[in-house]
């Protein structure tokens, strides 16, 4: 997203543009499943007003009908906690005995609970300002910030549910708490004027693309890319070679440090590529041959503290029913799938589910899974920032090598996802219209 971004920008700005995807499609980690029953998501589902003000302007430059997504209408794929063997649904949450949060935060959902309790104590003052060097002494891991404030080990590893990095003790304060503030700028506007593509999210890269007057050649990973006093000349694993005066380069960082670069990169900088993480994450989606969940009379879907993590359910059948179960599995409980085939994969969360639903069982059909881990051209499915890595690499990942110029969610400040993958590509794109 963040590549044809750019190219549409700087396109806008007269200058010719080739757009070089390692992958047989565009998008990325933009994934809609147009193949499975109900056509599901496996990367982002949801634009929210305010927080995704480039995306959402995007969509409407480029004509894509908007809805309000099905995740934010009253359906019948509602959730309930599953911990410790026990169910509980989420209006009895508050109430029960099983919620160990602090007495203001009872009402919490835990999937919301970490960025909710952290906007509590947030000290940043601009969406930047998570990199100022003024707050380096907080670089510390979230889970050593939140025990010292009284939070329990209990609360804690409930927590972990809603962690948008690798667990409470592995991503950087600093990464958390510019989630939280992030989530709390957009406020209720944000959730009110939400919109998804309909047909999917895919649409969009697929649009963008449309609109570039430039070739987009698929398929061409890239493996060197050398620079000269006047331009640049980027080699693909087939031997394949482009030359331009700049070269933006926006993938995953963990797929872009097995790139070569000569003359190599600064070291320092090298070094934040190499070592900055992208999460790990699993999905399964499968298609029940029943509505279960009437049977037993409990929500299809669950947060649970075993190892299958969220199961939800998608309600994109007739009359708004459920068309999919889909289990999101990220952060340490993903690392054990790393090497599990798919078909195993499945049949594991599928007897998970069993063995917790006993109405589920014989009912679920696996349909696909998706694992950005071990997919190459992605290693992972969003980054984060672990403790004392935003002290040392903040300033710098996002930095020009010359005529190399980098972009991706991964290099951006303000935003997460789609939003901060639009963002990094406008401040590359700039940054390449003040050196031509």
């Amino acid at each position: 997203m963040s590549g044809l971004y750019a190219a549409m920008l700087l396109e806008e700005q007269g200058l010719s543009v080739r757009v070089v995807e390692a992958q047989n499609r565009v998008g990325g980690r933009v994934i809609t499943l147009d193949d499975v029953p109900g056509r599901p998501e496996a990367g982002p589902t949801v634009f929210r007003a305010i927080l995704h003000a480039r995306t959402l302007d995007l969509c409407h430059k480029l004509a894509l009908p908007l809805e309000t997504p099905i995740q934010f209408r009253k359906t019948e794929a509602t959730s309930m906690l599953v911990l410790r063997g026990k169910f509980v649904k989420d209006e009895e949450w508050a109430a029960s005995k099983e919620n160990p949060l602090p007495e203001e935060f009872k009402s919490v959902h835990p999937f919301l609970g970490l960025y909710t309790i952290l906007a509590k104590f947030d000290f940043l003052g601009a969406l930047e300002d998570w990199i100022d060097p003024k707050f380096h002494d907080r670089d510390i891991s979230t889970f050593e910030f939140l025990r010292a404030r009284g939070l329990s080990q209990e609360a804690l590893d409930l927590l972990d549910f809603g962690n948008f990095g690798g667990g409470l003790r592995d991503t950087s304060l600093l990464h958390d708490m510019k989630v939280a503030h992030w989530v709390e700028f957009g406020g209720k506007e944000a959730v009110a004027g939400a919109k998804h593509v309909i047909g999917g999210s895919q649409r969009l890269p697929e649009a963008l693309a449309r609109t570039l007057k430039g070739d987009v050649h698929l398929g061409k990973p890239i493996a060197r890319v050398t620079q000269s006093e006047t331009g640049v000349e980027v080699r693909c694993v087939d031997d394949t070679v482009f030359s331009a005066k700049h070269a933006l380069m926006t993938m995953p960082f963990p797929v872009l440090k097995q790139v070569e670069f000569d003359p190599p990169l600064p070291p320092q900088q090298w070094e934040a590529f190499e070592r900055l993480p992208y999460l790990e994450s699993v999905k399964v989606f499968m298609v029940p041959k029943r509505p279960y969940w009437r049977e037993d009379g409990l929500p299809p879907g669950m947060y649970t503290d075993t190892p299958i993590s969220g199961v939800r359910g998608l309600a994109h059948g007739p009359n708004e029913t459920v068309s999919n179960i889909i289990c999101d599995i990220h952060s340490e409980k993903a690392e054990k799938f790393r090497f599990m085939a798919d078909d195993d994969i499945g049949r594991y969360v599928v007897r998970h589910i069993e063995s917790l639903r006993p109405a589920a069982k014989g009912q679920l059909e696996v349909v696909r899974v998706v694992n950005k881990s071990r997919n190459p051209y992605s290693l992972g499915d969003w980054p984060y920032w672990r403790p004392g890595q935003v002290a040392k690499y903040g300033s710098i990942v996002r930095n020009p090598w010359r005529r190399v110029h980098f972009a991706g969610d991964g290099t951006a400040v303000m935003n997460r996802g789609v939003e901060a993958a639009l963002e990094s590509g406008e401040r590359a794109a700039i940054e390449i219209l003040k050196e031509i």
